[in-house]
């Protein structure tokens, strides 16, 4: 049946409607739905899906479920997955939950506001592994010997079993093994292609943040609350934008940047840059090939990448990030007399990292603010002798008219990491902003990483209109011989 607005935003006037957890957004290849009491009817666009349905699909179906809290989720062919327990009544008030399962099969999802607030109110059920949520976009796949396969797509998930737990954030994958006692880790392998896309009408995720945190409609009815859209006389909603789209080539942009190579024809071989205004290049899916002085004439340019891209994420259509490996090339203003020229040639266990962005308009000039983790690059050593960690951390505003800012990391690696804390400051007004960190050891690294304590710096900005986002690259400098941590992250709110 056709919905009308109040339908298409999951909640209804009548009692009824607000029983169903959401409703088919697109089907294909004879899926079906089946209750908890064991009746089954087809997966068809349109179709109510309830707390303890059932849906799955064959060798050639695919799902895509709206659920009302704004969360999608697509099923690949072969799925079966569960609604097992669900709750939104239009704001996250400490009722709302999300329990979900995979029995078999694959899916991606991009989470709603359940979970955004009480990150316990939402979880993933698999037969080997339970999955949770700081993030708000992934792929799970249930592998043929049963074990749990997850790639972070934005934000960071939470993989765990019996054994342990371990972060999973965007560009990364865990596995959580089939074999009993054997706790999750991580993995290069990604879970397989995703489902096609919806037709036209439906090509995009809709976004956590389409909703307020009371529940009301960001996008659909502008500022109008859901009892007025409930009123609409729409029939049917229009597509949501792309909440994450790629940037532009041009002008200005800040940037900022980290990188080490051992082999590198700079002084030190490691390198972290302040913000730089910069012009930048991006390629069709946003990440950045290069970037710029603007200020001089000709232009500078600071760096040209033709190498592999590894990490990348974009937010809001003002930010991106990621890290680059293979030939790198240009000048670096941050070392050394003038401008120095840069060499590089990073394996995939190095690299240069990145943040780029618009600089932000309009910010606060009072009070605080606490923003979310939404991604990072996988942590590097300068020589390429250790594998890529993880990162998760937090960022914090804590005083928008004096300028000061805090920053924690935790800095994972296979056998060792470091527990990171960082101050910093920004003029009031300016979208740029650099600080110092500490860290110190959680596990005894290799010796050319060893430190007690480490200290370090990083530099960003904020993006956006209203500071909405802010990204820091950031160097973990060890003290020993040139043994340098590189990095960036992502942050929103």
């Amino acid at each position: 049946m056709v919905r009308v607005a109040a339908a298409v935003l999951g909640l209804a006037v009548a009692a009824e409607a607000l029983a169903a957890a959401g409703w088919v957004d697109f089907a294909s290849g004879g899926a079906t739905i089946t209750d908890a009491r064991g009746r089954a009817r087809a997966a068809a666009k349109g179709e109510d899906v309830d707390p303890g349905d059932t849906l799955r699909t064959g060798a050639s179906g695919r799902v895509q479920v709206h659920f009302t809290d704004g969360a999608y989720v697509s099923l690949q062919p072969g799925s079966e997955f569960a609604v097992r327990d669900y709750k939104f009544e239009g704001r996250t008030d400490g009722s709302e939950r999300g329990f979900f399962s995979l029995a078999r099969g694959a899916m991606r999802a991009v989470t709603g506001l359940i979970g955004r607030v009480n990150r316990n109110r939402y979880q993933i059920a698999t037969p080997t592994a339970t999955i949770g949520i700081r993030g708000t976009g992934g792929r799970i796949e249930i592998l043929g010997d049963g074990s749990t396969l997850v790639a972070g797509t934005s934000g960071i998930w939470t993989l765990s079993n019996a054994a342990g737990t371990i972060d999973v954030p965007a560009g990364t994958a865990g596995v959580a093994p089939s074999a009993p006692g054997q706790p999750p880790r991580q993995t290069d392998r990604q879970p397989s292609a995703g489902p096609a896309a919806a037709p036209a009408a439906r090509a995009q995720f809709a976004a956590a943040d389409e909703r307020t945190p009371a529940g009301d409609s960001a996008s659909l009815c502008g500022a109008g609350t859901l009892a007025a859209c409930a009123s609409s006389t729409v029939t049917q909603a229009s597509p949501p934008p792309n909440p994450n789209p790629p940037l532009a080539s041009g002008s200005p942009y800040l940037v900022a940047y980290s990188f080490g190579d051992s082999a590198a024809a700079t002084p030190s071989g490691n390198n972290q840059g302040q913000n730089v205004t910069a012009g930048a290049t991006f390629d069709a899916s946003g990440r950045m090939t290069g970037f710029s002085d603007i200020v001089t004439l000709p232009p500078a340019p600071f760096a040209s990448f033709g190498g592999t891209h590894q990490e990348f994420g974009t937010a809001g259509g003002v930010m991106a990030w990621g890290r680059w490996t293979g030939p790198t090339s240009g000048i670096d203003n941050q070392i050394g007399p003038g401008n120095t020229p840069i060499v590089l040639n990073p394996g995939a266990n190095a690299g240069y990292h990145y943040v780029v962005g618009i600089p932000a308009t309009a910010m606060p000039t009072a009070g605080s603010a606490s923003f979310s983790f939404i991604g990072a690059t996988r942590p590097t050593g300068f020589d390429g002798t250790i594998t890529p960690g993880t990162f998760s951390g937090t960022f914090t505003v804590n005083n928008w008219a004096t300028g000061s800012i805090s920053v924690t990391a935790n800095l994972g690696f296979a056998t060792f990491g470091y527990t990171v804390n960082g101050s910093g400051a920004f003029s009031a007004g300016s979208p740029s902003f650099s600080g110092s960190l500490s860290a110190t050891e959680s596990a005894t690294p290799p010796s050319t990483y060893q430190c007690a304590p480490c200290s370090g710096t990083f530099n960003g900005a904020f993006y956006g209109p209203g500071a909405k986002f802010a990204g820091y690259a950031y160097q973990v400098d060890t003290g020993t011989s040139g043994g340098k941590i590189s990095g960036a992250a992502a942050f929103g709110r």
